[in-house]
């Protein structure tokens, strides 16, 4: 009796998003950014998405599964540019820290969130934990490459790069004081400036 109870509710549902996933990852990155991840659960989601709940699983299989799918959308659309180190002299990665405007905050204190989450539960989050420096290393790694910078200093100088952004990123987060990150940023970059010089000199 109760399947039959639940599978006329599945389908007096409207279902709006039944066929289009991708505009119900959005939406579903848009209530995640709003509760965060701690207390989420696929039944409230989807009553909040107006979708029956197998329609989540359907798409997105787990809770985990659909939170790494959500932080994979976003790093789609925030991700620093791939000629981010030879456009106009890492001018690129100047304007892509201006991105995280108040905005846009959400979304680092999800994906803070998930980081912590999966550094004390490495079993929950295994693709996120797979891809979230990697796909950083390998996208600024290949900008450095293209910039010059020689081989043996890539991985070190790509390391250094991928932490600069994501420690500004959490004292951002914690403190809220923009104008002393936003200068630690510019001095980075400047820094970053002065190094690719070296790299394109004559006779380097």
């Amino acid at each position: 009796m109760a399947a039959v109870t639940e599978a006329t509710e599945t389908d007096g549902r409207k279902l709006r998003y039944a066929h289009r996933r991708e505009e119900l990852l959005a939406a579903a990155s848009v209530y995640v950014m709003e509760h965060g991840v701690g207390t989420l659960s696929m039944r409230p989601l989807a009553k909040a998405l107006d979708v029956a709940p197998s329609a989540l699983v359907h798409h997105f299989g787990t809770k985990e599964q659909l939170v790494t799918q959500i932080l994979g959308y976003i790093r789609d659309r925030s991700i620093i540019p791939a000629d981010g180190a030879t456009s106009e002299d890492f001018e690129a990665y100047r304007t892509w820290w201006y991105r995280w405007d108040d905005d846009a905050l959400p979304v680092l204190r999800l994906a803070y969130e998930v980081i912590g989450l999966a550094v004390r539960s490495p079993e929950r989050f295994p693709e996120f934990r797979a891809h979230v420096i990697s796909d950083w290393m390998r996208i600024v790694g290949a900008d450095l490459r293209a910039a010059g910078c020689p081989a043996d200093e890539v991985d070190a100088t790509a390391t250094s790069l991928v932490a600069h952004m994501g420690g500004l990123q959490l004292d951002l987060l914690i403190t809220g004081d923009r104008d002393r990150v936003n200068a630690a940023h510019e001095q980075f970059v400047g820094m970053l400036q002065e190094r690719r010089r070296t790299w394109v000199a004559p006779g380097r």
